[in-house]
């Protein structure tokens, strides 16, 4: 049985993709998944991310000034 649903809205913003499928500790992340800058998978492997323009992310992205 799968379970479908509905993903939280990220603001364009702080949008950003993964480039592969990969697993960290007990997280997946399906290739082309949307997640938000500051979402904890995103925080510990910002190679594996690039925004909608296709710049990389880097580690201090998405952190509070």
């Amino acid at each position: 049985m799968t379970r479908v649903v509905n993903p939280r809205y990220i603001p364009f913003e702080r949008r950003v993709i993964a480039l592969d499928t990969f697993s960290k500790g007990m997280e997946f992340v399906r290739k082309g998944a949307q997640h938000d800058l500051a979402d904890p998978i995103v925080r510990a492997a910002p190679s594996m991310f690039r925004d909608f323009d296709g710049r990389p992310v880097t580690p201090d992205e998405g952190l509070a000034p």
